[in-house]
């Protein structure tokens, strides 16, 4: 390995500004150092159907982290929803602010070499019910995925794992969330692989990258998210391709969804793509 690149990588590692970013899809893993905030806003489209019913939301959705030392981290969310749902003749909508989640991040391991780093972070926090979950229409109460809200706490819990070189960054994390009778509980895996297109070589003049994201997401739940029925234990598993655009205090990114197995219960909702562009700043 070239010298001068690792010194580059440890010097990036070390502010807390990486040259291969972080997950799209996921903000659990994401890097930041003492003192740092970073603001993260994404622009999310997500469609599912069945043979009867159509699902369509858009959210805009606002993440501030905060680096309160070097091991610990804090994470609060919140998202704006849109809804609309296409049950046969009838159309239903909603829209609103949703519920926040916040939890805190702790860097139980970390061991940087040169030219590479590994992190193993647990986290831990929960749904606080900001949002509203008892909206009607002509038609009667909304169905689940309707409303911004679950009017109960939703503890979660988790682990994320980094392994950053000069070149590339791999994260991953498992995730488990116990939610409310009506929604049921949830668990996740996540991975997530970035690697550095542009520029090929790093040289001390480089100061924006172009990185190629490919991301799995894995979701397991055990009643249909948007409708609310109970229709059994059921999971997909989606790819992700993405591209990011990185400066040193300033990313752009996007991505695309997709699944490729997925095992429903009958009638349940099936995704069909989850699109999000996004900007993060670094403060």
């Amino acid at each position: 390995m070239n010298l001068y690149r690792a010194l580059i990588l440890c010097a990036l590692l070390s502010i807390g500004i990486q040259a291969n970013a972080a997950p799209i899809t996921t903000s659990s893993a994401t890097p930041i150092a003492k003192g740092q905030f970073i603001a993260r806003t994404e622009v999310i489209r997500q469609h599912a159907d069945t043979e009867s019913i159509e699902f369509f939301r858009d959210s805009a959705a606002a993440t501030l982290i905060y680096g309160i030392s070097r091991k610990w981290a804090a994470f609060v969310t919140n998202t704006y929803k849109q809804g609309r749902l296409n049950d046969q003749n009838r159309v239903r909508r909603n829209q609103g602010f949703s519920d926040t989640n916040v939890f805190a991040r702790y860097t139980a391991y970390q061991s940087n070499h040169l030219g590479k780093t590994l992190r193993i972070a647990p986290y831990l926090g929960t749904q606080i019910p900001t949002g509203r979950e008892n909206v009607s229409d002509e038609f009667g109460r909304l169905p689940v995925g309707l409303q911004t809200g679950h009017g109960a706490y939703n503890p979660f819990a988790g682990i994320t794992l980094t392994y950053a070189t000069i070149d590339w960054r791999f994260d991953t994390q498992l995730r488990y969330q116990s939610n409310n009778f009506e929604i049921d509980d949830e668990w996740r895996f996540d991975s997530s692989l970035q690697y550095r297109v542009l520029p090929k070589v790093l040289t001390g003049d480089s100061n924006a990258f172009v990185n190629a994201v490919l991301e799995f997401n894995y979701i397991n739940h055990g009643r249909d998210q948007m409708s609310g029925r109970n229709t059994g234990n059921s999971s997909t598993l989606f790819i992700a391709p993405g591209l990011q655009y990185i400066q040193s205090n300033f990313i752009a990114e996007a991505s695309l969804q997709v699944p490729v197995n997925t095992e429903l219960a009958p009638g349940m909702l099936e995704q069909e793509y989850i699109a999000r562009v996004g900007v993060r700043f670094n403060f």
